[in-house]
């Protein structure tokens, strides 16, 4: 029983030193991302191969015959959008300071 306790008394050991550099790692990451993240983009555009969270359309610009709600909710004229409104693409641009999709 000797050699059992010191094993999972060195395994405690162990996982409070994994914690620890974990924890440190994560504050580090944190830190330097916050200063990174007031950097200006220096992307001009999104090139976007997603699902349809982020469909702006494609589908409908390849293949014309559909209609749809075609963006008149927020852009107000039709955009050639399958969605009516903005999507998540769409505020990930804005707040990037780029054109939509």
């Amino acid at each position: 029983t000797h050699n059992i306790w010191f094993t999972v008394r060195e395994m405690g050991s162990v996982l409070h030193r994994k914690l620890a550099f974990s924890l440190l790692f994560l504050i580090i990451n944190v830190v330097f991302s916050c200063c990174k993240a007031d950097s200006k983009c220096d992307f001009k555009a999104i090139f976007n191969f997603g699902d349809s969270n982020s469909d702006t359309g494609g589908f409908w610009a390849a293949f014309p015959a559909q209609s749809g709600p075609w963006g008149m909710t927020y852009f107000k004229k039709p955009a050639g959008r399958a969605s009516d409104g903005r999507l998540i693409i769409d505020f990930l641009a804005e707040s990037l300071g780029i054109p939509f999709l």
